[in-house]
């Protein structure tokens, strides 16, 4: 039997080397290109975020810029979430990861929480479009250094979520949907993706072009955003801002904890 750890090194050995190699095969094909765009966009979101909270705060205080960064932060994770439960990469044979797993004895929760960790390290497009989000609103609160470190927390612990969460819905689909209604069951899948997708392009939209019109609402919409993991994934860094670091330190290790849940269940 490969173990947990062995398996993570072997998973991360394997996707950093398929993408170095891709890239380096063909610098200005479509791999360097997309690299080079979703570092360039990262910066320019921390600027455009960093602008936009200074605006809520102006206009409707600080308890709005926290709901505001919940809101970001809750629709960039369930977009990515979306996108990652319907693919189907995880349970559906031709990839070479998937074949050398079928000669392999692995189970399937060793496999599953090998895949969570592992998508911490080799997922940068995920946590390009999420750390920026965050490291805004160390900038605007001017948090002390240590505020990165807990962004950088943030960002594992969601990422490990999302993967276990996303691949869990994939195993169920095959394990429990007839196969003839197997097709049905990814597109609607495909389709929530899109729409969660959507709703990630919208409310970034408003929060960037239109800050100042956002503000008023974000008092109403705390009132069910702090019942979902959005505002789990803020709450380090507002309880840091508020509190202190012994507090932001409490509030990830719930966070944590939620996420080694998640990845239990």
């Amino acid at each position: 039997m490969i173990g947990v750890s062995r398996l993570v090194v072997l998973l991360c050995r394997y996707r950093l080397r398929h993408a170095w190699n891709a890239l380096r095969a063909r610098p200005t094909g479509p791999m360097g290109l997309i690299s080079v765009l979703a570092v360039a966009s990262s910066v320019a979101y921390v600027l455009l975020f960093a602008t936009a909270l200074d605006v809520v705060g102006q206009v409707a205080g600080e308890a709005a810029q926290a709901t505001a960064l919940a809101l970001m932060v809750g629709a960039i994770a369930l977009a990515s979430f979306g996108s990652r439960a319907s693919a189907g990469d995880a349970v559906l044979a031709g990839s070479p990861e998937n074949e050398f797993f079928l000669t392999r004895p692995v189970s399937i929760a060793r496999l599953l929480a090998a895949r969570s960790l592992a998508a911490a390290a080799t997922d940068p497009f995920g946590a390009l479009f999420l750390f920026p989000v965050l490291i805004a609103a160390v900038i605007t609160w001017r948090l002390p250094t240590a505020s990165w470190l807990i962004a950088i927390g943030i960002s594992i612990c969601a990422q490990i979520a999302i993967a276990a969460a996303a691949q869990t819905v994939q195993i169920a689909v095959v394990r429990w949907v007839p196969r003839q209604r197997r097709s049905s069951a990814w597109a609607v899948l495909r389709l929530l993706a899109a729409l969660s997708l959507a709703s990630v392009w919208m409310s970034a939209t408003w929060m960037l072009r239109a800050p100042e019109r956002l503000a008023p609402r974000l008092p109403d919409m705390d009132r069910w955003l702090s019942l979902t993991p959005a505002a789990w994934l803020a709450a380090p860094l507002v309880a840091l801002r508020r509190e202190g670091v012994s507090s932001a330190l409490f509030a990830l290790a719930l966070l944590l904890l939620a996420t080694v849940s998640v990845g239990a269940v």
